[in-house]
């Protein structure tokens, strides 16, 4: 065969290749044609609805005993025993003996100025016995100068009708002499007796003070809790010797613990002054220690703790405010009370108590306020503008920001009830852009 030959034979093969090309491409199944309506980005909403709210302070400090107290040493001598009680940590109670200093000493100066003051007694009851003695004296020796007067009177009448002598006139004046003298002694003598009497009751005085000192300080040998408390820290051991003014340890009450918080003049005006300084005053601990109800109000102050997984929270209320402005940083001390934290068990089975030292977030219960909406932080955007789903679009709306405080934020203005809230982020944004929303993102 030829090459003219075998060029025709590919021409052929071509052709025909080509023709059944031509064929499947013209019989080919077209796809159906659907057409994309134009649409925005799917976005997640909240649904806007008003509530009453009370506004929250926060802000942080350092627990701190409302009462702590320096145990001293009020006399001197050797410490014989000391209480458990009095250990680092341990808590006591009102009352209970804490420390023992040696009272013998003591004890014997008791013994010496109360057997000095028996003497004393026995002093003034003789003074008073004799003066007794000597008064009813005086009134035999008065009785007997009236008699001797009336005979040297009746003598000297005699005399002078001359049936008496001169001797007996002289006589009976003798007689009146005596009695008038001895009289006269008597009354010295109770004269001398009143002021001995007074000495002996000034001096019975002094002696009752110098016992009372005494047995005072016979009971400083026993020191006494002066509240229900804990111990905070213990100086001396038994048998150490300590002086006036010695001391023993520092003790705090457990019933109350406050914790004074900075806070900004800003954040003091969300606070309602008058209500929570008139419960401060009252002290209404008593109401904060019950479990919070629907239709009870909400305690004045929370104190947080979080301590590895756990969560602690104490109820308390503002006990009061400083009394002027920090001049660096321009804030105010509040300082919130917790009554009895030892009782008021916090979530989460907390084995802890609030103690002096902890450092506590503090959440202040402020003013309410209603129609109040509650939005994440981030539904706010730059401006204090919040985007809104409406009809299938966004919409940007300026709103006036209540609050913001934490993950939280509270609008009173510029949001309607019903209102879907996007709180997707958005990359791109224009007024009117279409978005979608699900059912399921909508809250």
């Amino acid at each position: 065969m030829g090459k003219t030959s075998t060029f025709i034979i590919v021409v052929l093969i071509l052709a025909v290749g080509g023709v059944v090309a031509g064929v499947l491409f013209l019989t080919r199944p077209r796809p159906e044609h659907i057409s994309h309506a134009e649409s925005g980005p799917l976005v997640r909403v909240i649904t806007a609805r008003p509530k009453t709210v009370n506004i929250k302070v926060e802000g942080f400090g350092t627990a701190r005993a409302k009462t702590e107290v320096t145990l001293t040493a009020e006399v001197s001598g050797r410490i014989i025993s000391v209480s458990p009680g009095l250990r680092e940590g341990m808590f006591f109670k009102k009352g209970d003996i804490l420390l023992k200093i040696d009272p013998r000493s003591y004890e014997i100066t008791v013994k010496r100025i109360r057997a000095r003051l028996a003497q004393q007694k026995a002093e003034i009851k003789r003074i008073e016995q004799e003066t007794k003695n000597q008064e009813a004296n005086l009134k035999l020796a008065e009785e007997e100068l009236e008699l001797a007067l009336r005979e040297l009177n009746r003598q000297k009448n005699l005399k002078a009708t001359n049936v008496a002598s001169e001797i007996a006139v002289e006589t009976a004046k003798l007689k009146y002499l005596e009695s008038k003298s001895r009289k006269q002694t008597i009354e010295n003598t109770l004269l001398v007796l009143e002021p001995q009497k007074e000495s002996a009751k000034a001096g019975l005085n002094i002696t009752q003070a110098e016992l009372e000192e005494a047995e005072l300080n016979l009971s400083k040998t026993v020191i006494r809790a002066p509240f229900d408390g804990r111990t905070a820290e213990k100086y001396i051991e038994e048998g150490q010797f300590v002086t006036v003014g010695t001391p023993l340890a520092r003790v705090y009450d457990t019933s109350a613990i406050e914790v004074p918080v900075q806070l900004t003049l800003e954040d003091l005006g969300w606070l309602d002054l008058e209500s929570i300084l008139t419960m401060g005053e009252n002290k209404s601990s008593t109401a904060l220690n019950k479990e919070n109800t629907a239709n009870e109000s909400p305690p004045v102050a929370l104190a947080h703790l979080s301590f590895g997984e756990n969560n602690y929270t104490w109820r308390g209320f503002v006990s009061r405010i400083g009394g002027e402005i920090e001049r660096s940083t321009r804030t105010i001390s509040v300082f919130a009370e917790f009554p009895n934290p030892q009782k008021d068990a916090p979530s989460g089975g907390n084995i802890f108590s609030l103690i002096p030292g902890m450092f506590v977030q503090v959440e202040f219960i402020g003013r309410q306020f209603s129609d109040v909406y509650e939005l994440p932080r981030n539904a706010l955007r730059t401006g204090d503008v919040v985007y809104i789903a409406q009809d299938g679009k966004l919409r940007m709306r300026p709103v006036h920001v209540l609050q913001r405080i934490g993950d939280k934020a509270y609008v009173d203005d510029g949001i309607q009830p019903g209102e879907q809230i996007i709180i997707s982020p958005l990359s791109t944004v224009l007024e009117g852009m279409k978005v979608r929303t699900s059912a399921s993102s909508s809250k």
